[in-house]
């Protein structure tokens, strides 16, 4: 997702093994103020890519995991909320429609965290 300041439309890419395979501008449809305000991901290096995401995942119960969920099918995001001190990436199984991420990871670190929406 990419966002002017100030500006209530965001662009959104879906890139899938580097290749785009979608685009959309949206507005948000909010009711009441939003929980959460995200802040610009610095662009510089510093953080970790998703196939780092996936490597911490892979060495902290991922590989358990995808044995006995063979049809699973993993999503990503990053995000970094108002609030925290560094980015997080977020894994989810889209086959199991479940909300709840399979792990969460520091974007700079590589530790495992916390769900930034759960803190």
């Amino acid at each position: 997702m990419f966002k002017v300041p100030d500006s209530p439309l965001e662009f959104y890419v879906e890139i899938v093994d580097g290749v785009i395979y979608g685009k959309t501008e949206a507005q948000p449809i909010l009711i009441g103020e939003p929980k959460f305000s995200l802040l610009a991901l610095k662009m510089d290096g510093s953080l970790m890519d998703s196939v780092g995401a996936l490597g911490v995942y892979y060495d902290n119960g991922g590989k358990d995991y995808l044995s006995t969920h063979p049809n699973a099918i993993l999503d990503y995001r990053l995000v970094h909320l108002d609030g925290l001190s560094n980015p997080v990436w977020s894994i989810f199984d889209v086959e199991a429609n479940v909300a709840a991420p399979l792990v969460n990871i520091d974007a700079q670190s590589g530790k495992i965290v916390n769900d930034p929406y759960g803190q």
